[in-house]
């Protein structure tokens, strides 16, 4: 039995939205039983309940999808979601959990992505939204990987060690918000108030620092952050490179995956081979972009 999910991860921030998942039985898609009713619930990330247990939408037909739609309201802020379904097959109860996040921007629309190249992608037949969708995911993961920062506002918490002075360092260097931090003493945590929060000054490269209202004391992972990150909103060129490789990778090329050189009537001309001379993709354009973007991180002594 998988319990996978359908669509995109990234969910955009305040708007409404569908949690959706696919049951498959030794690869056959199968829908729960109707009784007991499928029950789904939702946490953010840092645990808090966004959703408390509800039913999930049975949409059936044999296609084993649930549904849960979210409001406006619950994904108004950035934020990492994690969905805990239950249900029974076959009279047995079963358990899954799928991973999603709220993102304040996306790399493209699906309707950019079938519009661009004179339409290249614009058959739902041969380029579902699904492979679309996935393609974007993927893409945004490799991105990030590369620069080092996400594209599109993104939500992280953070457990550090506090050590008595004014500042710690977290792992993003794009800090758009410090959205809350938490003290732990003991077994006891204990949160910054707003006043407290303002306090604190955002440096480059993820310093904060605490300027007139006390330090971050000496501890083991006693000093929990939940911040958002990223470059908001996408730049264009960032964008456009995304389509540019969606794209390649979408639309078959007549030339094998392997081939280094191309030879023709003028002659042989080598190719941008992903992998080799710096390249990530093999697209000049794409790699010269991501290059630019690409942050240098400092080394702290």
């Amino acid at each position: 039995m998988t319990l996978d999910r359908v669509g995109s991860a990234d969910i955009l921030r305040g708007t409404a939205s569908v949690l959706e998942v696919a049951l498959s039985v030794d690869g056959v898609a199968t829908d729960p039983d109707a009784s007991p009713a499928p029950t789904v619930t939702v946490l953010d990330g840092a645990g808090a309940v966004l959703v408390a247990t509800t039913p999930a939408a049975i949409v059936g037909s044999g296609s084993g999808k649930l549904r849960l739609s979210l409001t406006p309201a619950q994904t108004a802020l950035v934020n990492d979601l994690t969905a805990m379904w239950t249900f029974t097959v076959g009279g047995a109860v079963q358990s899954a959990t799928t991973y999603h996040r709220i993102v304040g921007d996306v790399l493209f629309t699906l309707g950019e992505a079938r519009a661009y190249d004179g339409g290249a992608l614009a058959s739902s037949t041969a380029y579902p939204d699904a492979t679309i969708l996935a393609g974007r995911d993927r893409i945004a993961e490799a991105f990030a990987e590369i620069c080092a920062v996400g594209f599109g506002a993104r939500y992280a918490r953070e457990l550090l060690d506090g050590d008595s002075s004014e500042s710690v360092r977290i792992g993003s260097h794009r800090v758009l918000a410090v959205r809350g931090i938490r003290i732990r003493s003991g077994a006891t945590w204990t949160a910054l108030t707003a006043e407290e929060i303002d306090d604190v000054v955002i440096y480059p490269h993820g310093l904060l620092y605490r300027e007139a209202r006390s330090t971050f004391p000496a501890g083991r992972r006693n000093v929990e952050v939940e911040y958002e990150h990223g470059l908001q909103p996408v730049p264009a060129e960032i964008r456009l490179a995304a389509l540019r490789l969606l794209r390649d990778q979408l639309v078959k090329s007549p030339l094998d995956d392997r081939a280094t050189s191309q030879a023709g009537e003028f002659g042989t001309f080598a190719l941008a081979t992903a992998g080799r001379n710096g390249s990530y993709f093999g697209l000049p354009l794409v790699d010269e972009v991501l290059n630019r973007y690409r942050e240098r991180v400092p080394v702290v002594a």
